[in-house]
């Protein structure tokens, strides 16, 4: 499952997260590509920069195991 998350950063080091993606698959659901749409002016943008965090796994875990979490 590798995925990862986009988001703007001023010079301050102030993270603006999107609104709102969109993703898109192949015919194959292989490959995809998203979209991120951010509540700012495009005049703006030349005062952030593209930050990103991405996880990958290569290998799927089998076996006896589960996981859980609280829901809030």
């Amino acid at each position: 499952d590798n995925h990862g998350e986009i988001s703007l950063e001023d010079t301050t080091g102030q993270t603006i997260s999107c609104t709102s993606s969109v993703s898109f698959w192949d015919h194959a659901r292989q490959s995809s590509y998203e979209e991120y749409v951010f509540d700012l002016p495009s005049e703006k943008l030349n005062q952030y920069r593209a930050c990103g965090t991405f996880w990958t796994c290569g290998r799927s875990i089998t076996g006896d195991w589960q996981i859980t979490f609280p829901l809030n």
